[in-house]
């Protein structure tokens, strides 16, 4: 599929951070910038400049002190990460006695079978010289099967020195589960926001929390041809799927597309005097 490539003309925001983070490692954060004394969530970023929400609308925000808050939740979109490359490079200047010309290079590879908008990531850096610090860029928005692609350099205004890098990344602000995460953490997270949406119930059928819609076949949308499907799916007690199998389908790519899609998609759990049981389920798409 087409890519799209961040020419490195655009530059990273590079900004240090206003306080130690206070949140254990990945935990999920919002990046807030200052503005008029009082922090923001960015929701955006655009050529290096970050967007606020205020009084219900999207407005630029001059870069400034960031700070990471925690925040209740991730969401439970998904994005994957590939070919990633952070780089430091330095010239040291022996007149000066200490590094020039600090450059970062960052690359990678985004894709995610999620519509995504407003994508962003954040570098969080907490180094031996200058503390903790960030840098930040957009990735824009990404479609289901499309890879956006991105390469960028930074003059830094610091020298880094050694010390250890995070990946975040955003869309409109929330905080996104990667690739770059262990399985177990993001399936022990899912099972944490389901097991709060059920808590205090009684009894329940399952109901959809959250998946990615089916890539319509292209061949299919290319002919116009209109159609549905049926999965039959089991969803443990903790809401994830298990054995999606086609029950109907008015054309085998329909079926196979809604297979593809269901295996990640979440629900939660049938609910039976309290308590989350196992259960099957029928699930119909129309394309």
């Amino acid at each position: 599929m087409a890519e799209r490539v961040l020419s490195a003309a655009c530059p990273l925001a590079f900004l240090l951070l206003v306080s130690a983070l206070a949140v254990p490692l990945r935990a999920q954060t919002a990046l807030c910038v200052k503005r008029n004394d009082q922090y923001f969530v960015i929701h955006k970023v655009f050529a290096g400049r970050p967007y606020v929400v205020e009084n219900g609308k999207l407005i630029p925000a001059e870069p400034s002190f960031c700070t990471f808050a925690p925040v209740a939740e991730y969401s439970p979109a998904f994005i994957s990460v590939r070919n990633l490359k952070v780089e430091r490079s330095a010239v040291f200047y022996y007149q000066m006695g200490n590094n020039v010309n600090n450059q970062l290079r960052f690359a990678a590879d985004f894709s995610s079978p999620y519509p995504l908008k407003n994508v962003f990531f954040a570098l969080e850096f907490n180094t031996d010289k200058e503390g903790k610090s960030v840098a930040y860029h957009e990735v824009d928005d990404i479609e289901p099967g499309i890879t956006r692609s991105v390469y960028v350099d930074l003059h830094l205004p610091v020298d880094l020195g050694k010390g250890r890098w995070k990946l975040h990344l955003y869309s409109d602000g929330a905080e996104l589960f990667t690739s770059q995460q262990p399985f177990e953490f993001r399936e022990g997270k899912m099972n944490e926001m389901v097991a709060k949406r059920i808590a205090g119930v009684r009894d329940a059928p399952p109901k959809p929390f959250f998946g990615p819609p089916p890539l319509y076949p292209a061949a299919l949308r290319r002919a116009g041809v209109k159609g549905n499907a049926v999965v039959a799916v089991r969803i443990t007690r903790h809401g994830d799927v298990t054995d999606p199998v086609v029950e109907s389908a008015t054309d085998p790519a329909f079926g196979q597309a809604a297979v593809d899609a269901v295996r990640l998609w979440w629900f939660l759990p049938k609910v039976v005097n309290g308590v989350p049981v196992e259960t099957k389920a029928s699930v119909p798409f129309v394309f």
